[in-house]
């Protein structure tokens, strides 16, 4: 699929999205900032539901100039392969990801993957996105397909649904659900909403339970879905809408905290 096309001079869009795009803010805080004279549109105090044209029209935040990007924001999904490192460059020539997708425009992973898990990886330019998706205070859910030699028993779901002590702190709780037996062990999910260094390999070696196969199935709203192993696609616009009212929900959420 085309990633979709940015606004082009003869587009008239609101306002607040004009700025929950180019000033990294909520559509509820550019309201905000609307409604509290903080906007100027040629000069002039903006209003709300105000239509700019981008390119075209001078928003002004505060006095500074919100200049739409020039850069066209693409968004893809990457089904990675075991093996392959996420960095962008390795001075070992390790297999990165980065040789899986298209060079241009320079696109960059949200997150890593180590090098043995497979299953969904994220790939964007928009800096915006990716910075609020990995940060560590919104604890955005991620599911994994887990194989193990063993069945978790019931006291392992237990553990893992309240918090497991690890050598930087305890987890967060967790949701599990068992799947059935494969030819190798047996298959669960494990949907986490925080990202420490191997942290579902470590809980596995805390639990006792041996580890076979790690597999990302989902971030957020976005799943893998039939994409093939080693294969890209990019997000459909509903798919890119999500993400967006994702971002737009921990951008509300930080600026609460402040």
């Amino acid at each position: 699929m085309v990633p979709s096309k940015p606004a082009t001079s003869s587009s008239p869009v609101r306002l607040n999205l004009y700025l929950a795009r180019f000033a990294g803010v909520s559509r509820r805080k550019a309201d905000f900032l609307i409604e509290t004279s903080q906007v100027l549109v040629n000069g002039r105090r903006a209003t709300l539901g105000q239509k700019v044209i981008p390119h075209k029209d001078l928003v002004t935040l505060n006095g500074r100039s919100v200049l739409p990007s020039s850069e066209t924001k693409v968004y893809l999904i990457l089904n990675k392969p075991p093996g392959y490192i996420t960095t962008t460059s390795d001075q070992f020539g390790r297999r990165s990801v980065i040789d899986l997708i298209p060079t241009r425009p320079r696109l960059y992973p949200v997150g890593r993957l180590d090098s043995a898990t497979s299953g969904l990886l994220l790939f964007t330019n928009d800096g915006q996105i990716s910075l609020l998706l990995t940060h560590p205070r919104y604890h955005l859910p991620k599911t994994y397909e887990v194989i193990t030699t063993r069945t978790p028993t019931p006291l392992h779901i237990r553990q893992l649904q309240s918090g497991v002590r690890l050598s930087d702190g305890p987890t967060l709780p967790a949701r599990c659900k068992l799947i059935g037996p494969t030819p190798d062990g047996f298959s669960w999910q494990l949907t986490l909403r925080e990202g420490r260094n191997r942290q579902i390999r470590r809980l596995c070696d805390q639990l006792g339970l041996k580890l076979i196969s790690l597999k990302r199935l989902s971030l957020g709203p976005l799943t893998l879905g039939t994409l093939k192993v080693g294969q890209y696609r990019y997000l459909t616009n509903q798919e890119i809408s999500k993400l967006k009212s994702v971002v737009e929900l921990t951008n509300e959420k930080e600026v609460s905290l402040r």
